[in-house]
């Protein structure tokens, strides 16, 4: 029966020919103005779900209150020093700032003058005073160098070095980490190799911050919802932005009629049960596939045969397919039945195996791992501090957040909780009291009397010998590890001495460089101040509180693969009454 209306519709089209290409070509006119007038691409990923689901509306509500949080690009600088990184994040800041054709808002999170201002009020207690302390042990390290930033000044800093441990006031064991790391320069230098010393991490000691050598930039671009790429032009951007600053895609209607109705009517319902889905993205790709299916099925038994009688095109000269599966269909054909049968009964058989089926929601899965945003993005869930695995909810005001605060802090599966209060660091009058006495014994050490004129090439030459002398009766008068690395730091400044001036300079430039931003960096440390919900910049206060007063309360999970999703699972109980949304 559906073989003889398939011949009847292909008789009908080829006898009334020029009409049936005349009503097809009409109806591609009109198809082809209605599609331009009510078809558009949306490439905002964020309505690819239904907007009816409970969690999508929390999350259209988080979107609204805090539509810069979804809609940024986060820009992750990482150079081989602490040092490196604060002069590259800087400059490319800088650049990306001036850029407003194609990006709204540039930002430091974690950076910015606030917190290279007040970053020591950010740490514990016993913290901020052992870093106090330690910034003033070294005031004569920072006097010297102040007062004499050159090549000379840096080895009269390791005589100093050298001098405590003859007093017994230092061991020399107690200098290997300065004197391996400044070995390591200096060998670097005569090797004409890159250099990356860092003041940072020898004063850190054995724990320098994991996340010294990591700053960002978050970007608010203008996007382009219309065009494929949404955010190509501002990505192209920064990575301009970085290049110039050099850091771092029909056969016989009897015959094939069924089998095409079969293959077309298969296929169409394949797309088509896309439809139920609450992903609108996947929905929407089944009804435009599976409508365009049936839509080719009927061109084929309608407008392909008309079109073949009225251009009657030559035959093909050998026969089309593959003649040695020939066996295969008579085989196929012969035993249909058992066919159909074992297929149904292995359909049947499988049924019970789709219970232990599961879907993966996660839309980061669906990349390859290996591309560069998603394998940072992988490189920063790692570490929960940096809120790559955050999820946000949305509280009426910051009063209603603490107890929110408060209940999610106790949940084993939470690692830490913010709001707008935590820029306002607890205990500051402790803490404020280490930083100035630390101010107080410093300050004076960034102005020198008198500075010393820069030395000749000459006297370069003479403390360098002098260090050399003195590092290898230091290695024989104090065995261990201290003494073969003095050693090994007096050889190579042996070599240095007996070098050139320019690759003196070099040596010199390797150490200073680092230096100034060293330096620019504790000036502002000491600058610290009170902080109040007042004094919280702008730019970081509207990412925590809209003008409405509603609060944002971030959760970061503790870190492991899963923990986002065991995080979630805890919410509800512990936000009771509070709007919710993923960020």
């Amino acid at each position: 029966m559906l073989r003889h209306a398939i011949v009847s519709v292909v008789v009908r089209c080829t006898r009334h020919a020029w009409l049936t290409i005349i009503v097809a070509a009409l109806l591609g006119v009109v198809s082809g103005v209605y599609a331009a007038r009510h078809f558009a691409i949306n490439t905002d990923i964020n309505t690819l779900i239904s907007p009816d689901l409970t969690w999508r509306q929390r999350e259209i509500a988080f979107e609204k209150a805090f539509p810069q949080h979804l809609r940024s690009i986060l820009v992750v600088v990482e150079a081989p020093t602490a040092e490196l990184t604060t002069q590259a994040t800087d400059l490319l800041w800088n650049r990306l700032e001036a850029d407003k054709s194609h990006f709204i808002q540039v930002t430091q999170p974690g950076g910015g003058a606030f917190f290279r201002k007040n970053g020591l009020l950010f740490l514990p207690v016993a913290e901020t005073e052992k870093v106090a302390g330690q910034l003033t042990q070294a005031d004569p390290l920072i006097g010297q160098l102040a007062t004499d930033p050159s090549l000379r000044g840096l080895i009269e800093v390791l005589q100093m070095g050298l001098t405590g441990v003859e007093l017994e006031k230092i061991t020399l064991d107690a200098m290997l980490r300065p004197l391996t790391a400044t070995a390591d320069t200096v060998e670097a230098v005569l090797a004409n190799k890159p250099v990356h010393f860092s003041w940072h991490e020898m004063l850190a000691g054995d724990n320098p911050e994991a996340n010294s050598k990591r700053k960002f930039i978050d970007i608010q671009p203008k996007l382009d919802f219309s065009a494929l790429e949404p955010g190509k032009e501002a990505t192209d951007a920064i990575r301009r932005a970085v290049s110039d600053l050099k850091l771092a895609l029909v056969h016989a209607a009897r015959n094939a009629g069924a089998p095409l109705t079969l293959a077309a009517a298969a296929t169409a319902a394949g797309f088509l049960s896309f439809l139920p889905t609450a992903y609108r993205g996947v929905s929407e790709l089944g009804q435009i596939a599976g409508m365009g299916m049936l839509v080719a099925y009927l061109t084929s038994i309608t407008l392909l045969p008309a079109l073949l009688k009225v251009l009657n095109p030559k035959g093909e000269p050998e026969p089309l397919g593959f003649a040695f599966l020939g066996p295969v269909d008579k085989f196929m054909e012969d035993h249909r039945v058992a066919i159909i049968v074992g297929v149904a009964i292995v359909s049947l058989g499988g049924l019970p195996l789709l219970y232990y089926l599961q879907f993966d929601f996660n839309p980061i899965n669906l990349r390859n791992p290996k591309v560069e945003s998603i394998a940072t993005f992988l490189d920063l869930r790692k570490d929960p501090i940096t809120g790559a695995n955050a999820i946000s909810v949305l509280a009426p005001n910051l009063e209603a957040a603490k107890p929110i605060e408060e209940r999610l802090s106790k949940l084993p599966e939470v690692s830490q909780v913010r709001t707008l209060n935590f820029f306002v660091p607890a205990d500051q009058d402790k803490k404020l009291a280490a930083i100035a006495k630390a101010r107080n014994e410093i300050e004076p050490s960034f102005k020198p009397d008198a500075a010393q004129e820069p030395p000749t090439d000459e006297e370069n030459v003479t403390a360098l010998n002098e260090a050399v002398t003195n590092l290898k009766e230091a290695a024989e008068k104090h065995p261990g590890q201290g003494a073969a690395a003095a050693k090994r730091l007096s050889d190579l400044l042996g070599k240095l001495a007996a070098s050139t001036p320019e690759v003196r300079q070099k040596a010199a430039d390797a150490f200073l460089r680092p230096l100034k931003t060293a330096f620019a960096d504790l000036r502002d440390l000491l600058q610290a101040h009170p902080v109040t919900l007042a004094d919280v910049p702008n730019d970081i206060a509207e990412l925590w509180r809209t003008a409405d007063g509603r609060a944002r309360v971030e959760v970061l999970p503790v870190s492991g693969p899963t923990s986002r999703t065991q995080t979630s699972l805890a919410l509800p109980t512990a936000t009771q009454g509070a709007c919710r949304g993923s960020g």
